[in-house]
């Protein structure tokens, strides 16, 4: 009789749970109240403002997302949006107000999965954006690549944004040139990479982009080696530059399939004569041309220096 009446009680607690989770799962309409903080980019301001206003929203939710927002939080719910500054409205030196109707598509995408929207009973929020010490840096890319056998990297690392605007006290920015990513990753490499990557932000300062996105280009190559003499160029008449040594040997690196010849026989290695009038010790660096439509992607030239004499023609 004893062992009946537990079994009872678990099969009636299992079907509380059951039907507990059945009506949590459906929808119901509600009022819904959100804190809304903002970000965005507007020089001299601090990056991110919290509104005065709450966001009231009205829309249908599950169960539990109702449960969730109004009982078992006591302050509503956050929520983060960026916007343009030009959707803002200057009111006063740090106060702006941001019409709702202006970002009621980014809400919507916010709240989708867990809120069909239908109407807003907030018209417009009040932010403050405190004004703040700035300064505009550069963003300076670390990098470890590793790349499959004859694949390099083609160009630089490309990054978007390339500076960033920092704010803090005055006397700490003044120390700050530059800001680096933290490490970009990869190995074995053979085709272009792209992706996001953090900021390194010294403590006590704020930036208005915590990541940026890079790409980096990757090509496949074949070295191409070769000898040639030292072109000279900008002579004045009646004087000639010869260069110690007249010939030097360049090593090339471009896109794998390139006809040798035809490429070998269009670039050329130069050195100018003015540089020789502006070296204080008439040594002089070695530039390559090329005369072709093949990109070359990195060279050198053995030696990496020659000496210039200036040679007065009767």
């Amino acid at each position: 009789m004893k062992r009946d009446w537990v079994i009872f009680l678990i099969s009636l607690l299992l079907s509380c749970f059951v039907w507990a989770l059945h009506v949590l799962s459906l929808d119901y309409s509600a009022f819904l109240q959100y804190r809304v903080t903002v970000s965005t980019d507007m020089v001299g301001y601090s990056p991110s403002a919290v509104a005065d206003e709450l966001l009231l929203v009205r829309g249908k939710a599950a169960g539990y997302y109702i449960m969730k927002a109004r009982g078992f939080r006591r302050r509503p719910m956050d929520l983060q949006i960026e916007v343009d500054k030009a959707e803002m409205i200057h009111n006063n030196d740090d106060s702006f107000t941001l019409p709702v109707q202006a970002i009621r598509e980014r809400v919507m995408e916010a709240l989708g999965e867990h809120i069909v929207i239908d109407f807003f009973d907030t018209e417009s929020l009040t932010l403050k954006f405190v004004r703040q010490n700035y300064r505009r840096v550069p963003v300076t890319v670390v990098s470890n690549l590793e790349f499959c056998p004859q694949y390099m990297k083609v160009g630089n690392i490309q990054i978007k944004p390339d500076s960033v605007f920092l704010y803090g006290p005055a006397d700490e920015l003044a120390q700050i040139t530059e800001i680096m990513t933290e490490p970009i990753s990869h190995e074995n490499l053979m085709s272009p990479v792209n992706g996001y990557v953090r900021l390194d932000v010294p403590d006590g300062i704020t930036i208005n982009k915590d990541q940026v996105r890079y790409s980096v280009s990757v090509g496949r190559y074949v070295e191409l080696e070769t000898t040639m003499k030292v072109a000279v160029a900008n002579v004045p008449v009646q004087k000639s530059l010869l260069t110690l040594p007249s010939e030097v040997r360049v090593s090339c690196r471009v896109p794998f399939g390139t006809k040798q010849n035809a490429f070998l026989n269009s670039i050329s290695v130069t050195v100018d004569y003015d540089d020789v009038i502006d070296s204080k010790s008439a040594r002089l660096i070695p530039v390559l041309v090329n005369g072709s439509k093949v990109p070359v992607y990195q060279y050198e030239i053995f030696p990496p220096v020659v000496e210039g004499i200036i040679v007065e023609d009767d």
